[in-house]
């Protein structure tokens, strides 16, 4: 800890408050070599990464990729999605022909994880599908990483999704985010979270809250990151 600070904070990489580490032990039970192996990943640089997108993506994708000098590996908690290991320092990733045509989008693997996990619940606990499939709610659904991955999965299973985004700037980001990717399978509000369980209770066989968070992921990117949330 940094001593001029009082022992307030980790002096190396990621820049942690003493406040955020005992958050994680007092809320997570962290200590020791997970608290270090937590901090550790912090501190490593994040990795490029990509889904396929079913609805646009030909079956030769990969192929072509490889043959323009990408390198990708899979991600081994989510189908159809690859890191991005090595790609020619020229190449401008959001101006590639995929992405622009929306058979690809870029997204952070741990960003993957939350609708994986909501997918994974639903389908454990045998959920019979209603006469037009699954109806899945995203609380605070823009920019519209998560809501495209769920649309995606209900265009194979059938269902949809209502994408819910409180604020109307983003909102409009998230419904041509959606479009580019061909998804047609979700309905777009623009509600205050905290009325919409009374206005449709019990409505919906899963529901995502990915809310507004502290952003301790972005200490890979930013190292102030923790210091500033905490």
């Amino acid at each position: 800890f940094d001593e001029s600070k009082g022992g307030s904070r980790i002096r190396r990489s990621p820049l942690a408050a003493r406040s955020l580490l005992h958050h994680l032990h007092e809320s997570l039970g962290l200590g020791g070599l997970a608290m270090r192996r937590m901090l550790r990943s912090f501190s490593s640089a994040p990795r490029t990464c990509f889904r396929i997108n079913g609805l646009k993506a030909q079956d030769t994708l990969l192929q072509t990729l490889s043959g323009e000098g990408w390198e990708m590996s899979p991600v081994p908690w989510q189908s159809n999605s690859f890191f991005v290991d090595f790609v020619d320092a020229k190449t401008r990733l959001g101006r590639t022909v995929p992405h622009i045509t929306g058979e690809i989008y870029f997204q952070e693997s741990t960003s993957m994880v939350p609708a994986e996990v909501l997918r994974a619940a639903m389908e454990s606990r045998g959920l019979k599908k209603h006469a037009g499939g699954f109806r899945v709610l995203d609380l605070c659904a823009a920019p519209g990483s998560k809501t495209s991955q769920l649309c995606s999965w209900l265009v194979e299973h059938g269902g949809f999704v209502v994408a819910n985004e409180v604020n109307i700037k983003r909102a409009a980001t998230l419904r041509a985010r959606l479009a580019q990717m061909g998804l047609r399978n979700f309905v777009l509000t623009a509600m205050d979270g905290c009325v919409i369980g009374d206005l449709v209770s019990s409505q919906f066989d899963g529901v995502l809250v990915d809310v507004p968070c502290s952003c301790e992921g972005n200490a890979r990117k930013n190292t102030f990151a923790l210091l500033e949330a905490f």
